[in-house]
């Protein structure tokens, strides 16, 4: 038997002790095998390699016969499981057609990742054992399998938890339109005339739009809406008067603007806004994205509503 887990922060923290999820996974299990994964970004507070090796010393001596395997798997947003799915199941692959037995510990990682275990699990896939582990101190039956076919309620609690995790960390942003001031937290975020009268524009979408439909614009032309242009030329206008480029004459006379100057304009404010936040991950929620093939996009800004304070 194989057995998979990701190396959590608990398992990091408590090898010193010869505790944990995985250890105690391993010492009730005694696989003939085990592969870690250690999950990597560049923006990681934790270093799951190293911990890693930790568990594997400990379980060097504690199982000596179960021979344990570190696998890294590069990982920008641990709690995206649209992110780690695929990338987890195509970890598994070569696994899957050798025919080993496969036992995934799924008390270790994120949310997300335990989503995505049972994902896995349920649809047939991959064919997956679950356990979960309890430690010793709390209960003599320290392996639990988990229960295939209820997923659903699960994974919603998963999400919810999630999700709430995700509202309480994300900073508010605040605009101030018609002073031309952006802030994300207690981070200023400086942006051109433009990219401001841009920004301004996806966040009225995203605050007001009733719909997910209402809160992205479609892009399937060479060049940007009349109702786009006027708007985003009256925000430039009202935030930055003084603005050379924002010359009432000057302005009328940009009555169109390129499908291919929009994008590059958005690229620009989108490398702004990563170069402020700490993160990747943390700037994805702010950033302007896009949906569809490059003939019909949908852009638009991932952010919950409530994040957004125009002023």
């Amino acid at each position: 038997m194989v057995l998979f887990s990701f190396i959590g922060v608990a398992d990091t923290n408590l090898a010193s002790e010869s505790k944990g999820p995985i250890i105690t996974a391993v010492t009730g299990l005694k696989p003939d095998a085990v592969y870690l994964i250690a999950t990597q970004s560049e923006n990681s507070k934790h270093d799951f390699l190293a911990g890693g090796g930790s568990v594997k010393k400990v379980l060097a001596k504690l199982e000596p016969r179960s021979k344990v395997t570190i696998v890294t798997l590069d990982i920008e947003d641990p709690t995206d499981h649209n992110e780690i799915y695929p990338k987890l199941k195509d970890l598994l692959a070569p696994y899957v057609k050798s025919g080993v037995d496969l036992t995934a510990a799924i008390s270790s990682g994120t949310p997300s990742m335990q989503v995505c275990w049972i994902l896995l699990a349920e649809s047939g896939d991959v064919p997956l054992r679950l356990i979960r582990t309890v430690e010793p101190e709390l209960s003599s039956k320290t392996i639990r399998d988990v229960a295939l076919g209820t997923g659903l309620p699960r994974i919603t609690a998963l999400e919810e938890e999630n999700r709430e995790l995700r509202e309480v960390a994300l900073p508010q942003i605040v605009m101030k339109g018609k002073k031309g001031i952006l802030t994300i937290g207690d981070r200023d975020v400086k942006l051109s005339p433009t990219q401001f009268a841009y920004y301004r524009f996806f966040l009225e979408l995203c605050k007001k739009g009733k719909t997910d439909d209402d809160r992205r614009l479609r892009l399937s032309g060479y060049d940007m809406s009349d109702h786009f242009t006027t708007t985003v030329n009256r925000f430039q206008q009202e935030g930055f008067p003084d603005f050379e480029a924002s010359d009432s004459v000057r302005l009328k006379k940009r009555s169109m603007i390129a499908a291919d100057v929009f994008r590059s304009n958005v690229t620009k404010l989108n490398a702004k806004i990563i170069s402020v936040l700490p993160s990747r991950s943390l700037a994805r929620y702010y950033q302007i994205g896009h949906v569809g093939s490059k003939k019909a996009r949908h852009y638009g800004i991932e952010l919950d509503p409530s994040k957004i304070t125009l002023r």
